[in-house]
């Protein structure tokens, strides 16, 4: 079965003349959507297929945020190579990898036979359920070939008719209810910023990247240049979060290695305030972008500054360059900071010149920390390398979305949006959990 976007076509540039600067195209979204904006849900074969709890725990999220209830939903479905597809001598020489890790050349877009079958399994049941739910707005994007991640993010853009996407990784979900009032203060942001391209959602470890901006990157000018509050902390989130407890059971439960606290829901409004801080890395975690700038990432010999050009030359400007395979983060956000945290001594104006090429945000939401029930390190992990990438945080692989949802602070109050569900496991999160319980009841019956 193959589901398409409605009045779009799906494949290659050609296929797009109306992608000029303005898109005079675009339709106005719907009355109850805040911002004119498609959802991209980008998917590839998983150990956990053809189960497809992953990827509806994620659409299960969406809702926390506000005003995107009507938004279009695209999955799209990375391409893969079976092992059995490929040349005899080729197989010959990964049957022995494959053999030990059926998704070991998942990278490369090889996968075992097994692996690729329940892939297609997975995108049937998928379009099957989304059917099944009356889910509309639910559509399938399936690449004919393996992309990798950023080209699939690319293909994405190419097919959406609005003028931003939010692109959701397959196994990242939100964990942190955003206002319609605070989506629409974000997305106004880019009329604001005309540079910015990029406003990431925080997850356990991107939320600390805004000190290392001016700690370990020595750009304390960035920050404070480029810094901007969309809501003060006098002003409320609409959350009903009252007050801190030490909930231990319920950080146990979401599997947090980096939250120190945890806000239990009641009574009252949290009193946050929500600031745009500037990213020296793109992640790849869930973030909204202007479709139109962020497809520039992808020609940057093309966009480029002249100032660019000039300091890194070609082959500085070609390592920017996203090819077959890569995650925009390992590829284009590693040569992003790079460059940035080269220029720590350069003029301020060459700084903030160089960093609106990039136009990269994160959200920074800040809660006013009480002193009543706080208990630090609640599942802590003080050894744990502090990286920019966000491929390896497992925080909160088991949340729920209820009005009693949790939220997760560090001891400077910054707050947790998304959450990474362990897609590489065989076992779907609700196994995981069952085998936990298990085990929990052998303990105590021991």
């Amino acid at each position: 079965m193959r589901l398409v976007l409605p009045r779009a076509p799906l494949h290659g540039p050609a296929a797009f003349p109306w992608m000029a600067v303005d898109r005079p195209w675009r339709y106005p979204p719907p009355s109850c959507c805040v911002i004119d904006a498609t959802i991209l849900v980008i998917t590839s074969p998983a150990r956990s297929h053809p189960s497809t709890e992953v990827i509806w725990t994620v659409l299960d999220t969406l809702p926390l945020l506000g005003g995107l209830s009507d938004a279009p939903i695209v999955a799209v479905c990375d391409g893969c190579r079976a092992s059995s597809s490929l040349e005899p001598i080729h197989a010959q020489r990964v049957r022995a990898k494959l053999e030990r890790d059926p998704c070991a050349l998942s990278k490369r877009g090889i996968v075992s036979d097994d692996v690729a079958r329940n892939y297609e399994s997975f995108q049937k049941r998928f379009a099957q359920e989304a059917a099944s739910k009356l889910l509309r707005r639910v559509s399938m994007l399936k690449l004919d070939s393996h992309h990798g991640f950023a080209l699939a993010v690319r293909e994405g853009l190419l097919a959406t008719r609005t003028r931003f996407a939010l692109v959701v990784q397959h196994d990242r979900a939100f964990i942190r209810r955003v206002s319609a009032a605070d989506v629409g203060a974000i997305a106004a942001h880019f009329d604001a910023q005309l540079c910015c391209r990029y406003v990431g959602f925080p997850s356990g470890t991107s939320k600390r990247l805004a000190a290392r901006v001016a700690n370990q990157y020595k750009l304390s000018a960035l920050l404070e240049r480029r810094s901007y509050t969309l809501r003060g902390g006098s002003e409320t989130s609409g959350e009903t979060s009252a007050e801190i407890s030490a909930d231990t059971q319920t950080a146990a439960k979401m599997g947090t290695e980096t939250a120190s606290m945890v806000f239990s829901a009641g009574n009252g409004d949290a009193r946050t305030s929500l600031l745009l801080r500037p990213s020296v890395f793109w992640y790849d975690s869930n973030h909204l972008v202007d479709c139109t700038r962020a497809l520039e990432i992808y020609e940057p010999f093309r966009h480029a500054t002249a100032e660019m050009h000039a300091r890194l030359g070609p082959a500085g400007v070609g390592r920017f360059r996203i090819r077959r395979g890569d995650f925009i983060e390992e590829r284009f956000g590693v040569e992003q900071r790079n460059f940035l945290a080269s220029l720590s001594d350069a003029p301020t104006e060459e700084l903030l010149s160089a960093f609106d090429w990039f136009g990269t945000y994160l959200i920074e939401e800040i809660a006013q920390l009480g002193t009543r029930g706080v208990k630090r390190g609640l599942g802590g992990s003080p050894g744990k390398r502090d990286t920019e990438s966000d491929g390896g945080d497992t925080e909160g692989d088991d949340t729920t979305c209820g009005d009693a949802l949790p939220l997760f602070a560090d001891r400077e109050g910054r707050v947790t949006h998304i959450s990474h569900i362990d897609a590489r496991s065989s076992l779907t999160p609700s196994q995981r959990r069952q085998g936990a319980v298990r085990t929990a009841r052998r303990l105590e019956r021991e």
